[in-house]
């Protein structure tokens, strides 16, 4: 049951990584379900080359979250979302 849960998981963060609007969601998702790996490989199954791996994914995971972070919002047209460019009223044809 628990590998099911976890399956949904990664499954569901893996898809919402490919909207942009849910990347943050999705990020924590993925690297919620790497750390729980990691605490796995830690107490359970011991080091490996599993261990590697989930330190990997969970740190490519973060990355891919931190430089969402940085950029700015892009709305439906192309322009960034916030201050004037979504207040004109003139761009809502």
């Amino acid at each position: 049951m628990v590998s099911l849960v976890t399956a949904i998981v990664e499954i569901a963060g893996g898809v919402l990584m490919l909207l942009p609007r849910t990347t943050p969601v999705a990020v924590l998702l993925t690297s919620s379900a790497m750390v729980g790996a990691l605490i796995v490989h830690a107490t359970v199954t011991g080091f490996g080359p599993q261990t590697v791996a989930a330190a990997v994914l969970l740190t490519l995971g973060l990355l891919v979250g931190w430089s969402h972070l940085r950029r700015p919002a892009i709305g439906s047209r192309g322009q960034r979302v916030g201050g004037d460019a979504a207040l004109d009223a003139r761009d809502w044809h």
